[in-house]
């Protein structure tokens, strides 16, 4: 075994044991020795990861641009590199890079929403519901890429088709608050008063303090004409800084 690869192998297991700064030292020192393309690719991609998960996204960004530089077919290198990207508010590179991973993965559910995700951080809904459609027919049992549908249909102003979408995402994530927050959202929209109210009590019996959830009843209480109990509940969610409800994930 060359030492490029036992260093290769050292570094990806403390990668794996959460050794961050063991991991950056092993492959670092293999970046600087020579073996096949292959092995060098998977050793600056995983010390971009290295890199990442040490929150330094500048030499993670570094570390998989040289990887694809390697192997332009590398699709983890490129679906790690576009959520550094995400991470850096770079939206449009990370649009083209995970673009690349779905020509070389056209299956890959994760890079279509996340695709998704970048479009709408752009405000480019439209492109978005293509991506997170694509997502759920790929996978149709992600909550996630079924939440971030219904938040990419209700940006475009298509009140049944995001509360559809929202609904299955719920019936797969049935405690995942922030998608219970959006369907609360959305209902308040319709004008479903009474569901949305429901809808954000059912966060709150959890999660007393959620921001989201309590700006939300406060909304949904005011719309319905209940001034003085919107007023109780919008304090603390001011305080606290309520989420945008059309805010989407990545993953």
């Amino acid at each position: 075994m060359s030492q490029a690869i036992s260093l290769y192998n050292a570094g990806t297991q403390a990668l794996m044991d959460g050794a961050l700064n063991q991991a950056v030292d092993l492959l670092s020192k293999a970046t600087k020795l020579n073996e096949e393309p292959q092995i060098m690719g998977s050793i600056w991609r995983n010390l971009g990861i290295a890199f990442r998960q040490s929150g330094d996204n500048r030499k993670a960004i570094e570390a998989f641009k040289k990887a694809i530089s390697i192997n332009n077919a590398d699709a983890d290198a490129w679906y790690s590199l576009g959520n550094t990207w995400m991470a850096e508010r770079s939206h449009r590179s990370a649009i083209h890079a995970f673009q690349c991973v779905r020509k070389i993965r056209p299956n890959c559910s994760k890079a279509a929403n996340n695709e998704g995700a970048g479009w709408m951080a752009v405000g480019r809904a439209f492109e978005a519901e293509g991506c997170f459609s694509e997502a759920v027919r790929i996978d149709p049992e992600s909550s996630q890429a079924w939440g971030n549908l219904g938040a990419a249909r209700a940006a475009l102003g298509r009140h049944a088709a995001p509360l559809r979408a929202l609904q299955k995402a719920l019936s797969l994530a049935p405690h995942d608050f922030g998608i219970r927050c959006r369907l609360g959202h959305l209902l308040t929209e319709l004008g479903h008063f009474d569901a949305a109210i429901q809808t954000f009590e059912v966060v709150l019996r959890s999660i007393p303090q959620n921001p989201d959830a309590r700006a939300g009843l406060s909304l949904a209480l005011h719309r319905r004409g209940d001034t003085i109990g919107a007023l109780v509940r919008i304090a603390p969610a001011i305080a606290n800084g309520s989420p945008h409800p059309d805010e989407v994930v990545a993953y």
